[in-house]
């Protein structure tokens, strides 16, 4: 799971960042709507995970519905336990950002 997510948020093509470069600048309004998020590390248990804010509810979105024989409820929707850990850790604020 953490290298899947490591891999899709640093390589996805609508990657923004919060110091924009030449690169990331020239996305249109339409594709920041579509991916509202950057790249930064965050560490939970001393995994390094994407995170931006929002990020979390994205990823409680994205995979709501995913088939996961861990899954919790949390705010009535069904997420996986990396989600749940993620969403915990950034509520508590335990999240060290680099």
């Amino acid at each position: 799971m953490y290298f899947l997510t490591h891999l899709f948020l640093s390589n996805h093509p609508g990657r923004i960042d919060l110091n924009p470069t030449k690169q990331s600048s020239k996305l249109t309004n339409n594709e920041t709507h579509k991916f509202p998020w950057t790249f930064r590390s965050m560490q939970i248990d001393d995994k390094l995970f994407g995170f931006v804010p929002g990020v979390v509810n994205h990823f409680v979105q994205s995979i709501k519905n995913e088939k996961d024989p861990d899954i919790t409820p949390i705010d009535g929707k069904k997420v996986t336990k990396t989600a749940l850990a993620i969403h915990k850790s950034i509520q508590s604020q335990k999240v060290i950002r680099t």
